[in-house]
């Protein structure tokens, strides 16, 4: 089982897991983003342990006693009869050397990297304080992998103070399943016109069906025509 690190920009919902300073942290009310680390902050985090797990238990105690030996059993009767003949000693030459045999066929190449893209298309979408999942893209493992998520969201609007603009993936499968954030874009002007470009990277095994949603939402500010306009999400599979 493997954690993400925890990320003071990030936002976590409860029973979300994440390692820092080698120990399991399990999220029991949400928080974040903050710079408050999970040791610090009891009433957000409750500490798992350590990754490695606890010490060896002391070994248990013996059986009970050997039990005694049994008696031996009574020796059975010499058994009778002539040994038979010498059989003769065989003849005929050595036969020739076989000859060699035919190569094997050439066994499969091993797993490769291998690479895929996606592309949302389709109207603008509002962005408002409710994350709204944007963009959708679902892979199935070949084989055990780690996985590298790019992704570059396109936004725009006319924006009055410190507007920001968030998008994070909801990732669900494999080894990893919660909310990562990926990017944020913070400026005003109007007609203002911006490109969130970030990545995450999770593993699975093989035969997992790894279902991501890029979402987009706004964290403060105010805006009354701030869209998403597009985006792409790709990937890289790194067997392991």
């Amino acid at each position: 089982m493997s954690y993400a690190q925890w990320n003071q920009f990030t936002q976590y919902i409860v029973n979300n897991e994440v390692v820092y300073g080698g120990n399991v942290y399990k999220c029991i009310l949400a928080v974040g983003p903050t710079a408050t680390t999970p040791p610090s902050d009891p009433t957000h985090w409750t500490d798992l342990g350590g990754t490695a797990g606890g010490p060896t238990g002391p070994t248990g105690p013996s059986g009970g006693p050997i039990g005694p030996t049994g008696p031996s059993g009574a020796t059975g009767p010499t058994g009778t009869g002539t040994q038979g003949a010498t059989g003769p000693t065989g003849v005929g030459s050595t036969g020739p050397t076989g000859g060699s045999g035919a190569t094997g066929p050439t066994g499969p190449s091993g797993a490769l990297p291998k690479i895929g893209q996606e592309t949302a298309g389709g109207s603008p979408t509002n962005i408002t304080a409710t994350p709204t999942t944007y963009q959708t893209l679902t892979i199935v493992l070949p084989y055990d992998c780690n996985i590298l998520v790019f992704a570059t969201l396109n936004w725009q609007g006319t924006i009055a103070g410190n507007f920001e603009v968030f998008s994070d993936f909801a990732v669900t499968g494999g080894s990893f399943i919660g909310a990562q954030l990926v990017g944020r874009a913070t400026n005003s002007g109007n007609n203002h016109y911006q490109q969130l470009t970030s990545s995450i990277s999770i593993s699975g095994d093989s035969g997992d069906t790894m279902v991501l949603d890029l979402r987009i939402y706004q964290n403060s500010g105010t805006s009354t025509d701030a869209q998403a306009i597009n985006s792409s999400m790709s990937y890289v599979l790194v067997p392991v």
